[in-house]
């Protein structure tokens, strides 16, 4: 059965057999089907004519248990064959089973690994979910924050604001005060160095009337003391204005004149 259904291999493994015995040429079936034919013309000629030489009967002989040597030969290469056919598909059921066993093995453990990597992935995903909604928490957080400070910065602004229009008013104050106060220093000096002029100027007969008129003045010496420079400049500012309108008058001068000497003097006279 297996001579038909593999021609081929069988002649290939005939043609192995020669090669390995030293045939030497092609060995192709009509080579052997020649030899056949060879081994059949010999029996009719020895059939027909028995007076053939000794030298050839022994060369067809040869050629006759050589052939029956490669037939046995070539049982045994097919029993052979069918020996490695049979152990081959023993091989092919053992390699499936094995594969089969191999491939499950490989897909379970592949899936356990992909399963394993999926899970991994989740919990990855689940984390990243986590810490977004907490940046985004955070997130409102800041944003509340800094509405805050910029409400908080806009009041200060005013607050700056209108701290510096303070400062700049008292500073605007400051200056005119810096300048009355020049003002009136500047006042004070003329009316002193006219107060000076005018004691030198002064009638003898007013001296007198001052000694006379001492011990009625003398009450008030300590009142003109508790009083403040201000006060005082403001006294001897309103004297002075009241002397521009009086100036004309020789005896209101005079007067005047007495008043003034007399009121720098018990203010020397008082001073510690």
């Amino acid at each position: 059965m297996e001579s038909h259904e593999n021609p081929g291999m069988f002649s290939r493994l005939l043609r192995l057999f020669h090669r390995e015995n030293g045939d030497q040429g092609e060995t192709r079936p009509r080579q052997k089907e020649s030899g056949i034919l060879s081994c059949k013309k010999g029996r009719m000629k020895s059939f027909w004519g028995r007076h053939m030489s000794a030298g050839r009967t022994s060369s067809q002989s040869c050629n006759i248990t050589n052939h029956m040597n490669n037939m046995n030969k070539l049982d045994d290469m097919k029993f052979y064959i069918r020996k490695i056919n049979a152990e081959r598909e023993e091989l092919f059921q053992i390699l499936e089973i094995d594969m089969n066993t191999d491939l499950n093995y490989r897909m379970n453990t592949e899936f356990t690994i992909i399963k394993s990597q999926h899970e991994k992935t989740m919990l990855d995903m689940e984390k990243m979910k986590q810490s977004i909604s907490d940046s985004i928490d955070k997130y409102k957080e800041f944003l509340e924050d800094n509405d805050s400070y910029s409400i908080r910065h806009t009041h200060l602004l005013k607050e700056c604001n209108q701290l510096k229009e303070k400062v700049r008013m008292l500073l605007n104050e400051n200056r005119k005060l810096l300048v009355e106060q020049a003002d009136q220093e500047a006042s004070f000096g003329e009316e002193k160095r006219f107060c000076d002029e005018t004691s030198k100027n002064i009638h003898p007969k007013c001296k007198a009337a001052a000694g006379v008129n001492y011990s009625s003045r003398n009450w008030n010496m300590e009142e003109t003391r508790t009083r403040s420079p201000l006060k005082r400049t403001s006294i001897v500012g309103s004297l002075h204005v009241r002397s521009k309108y009086f100036i004309s008058s020789p005896v209101l001068m005079a007067i005047i004149c007495c008043i003034f000497f007399l009121y720098f003097y018990f203010l020397a006279m008082n001073s510690p």
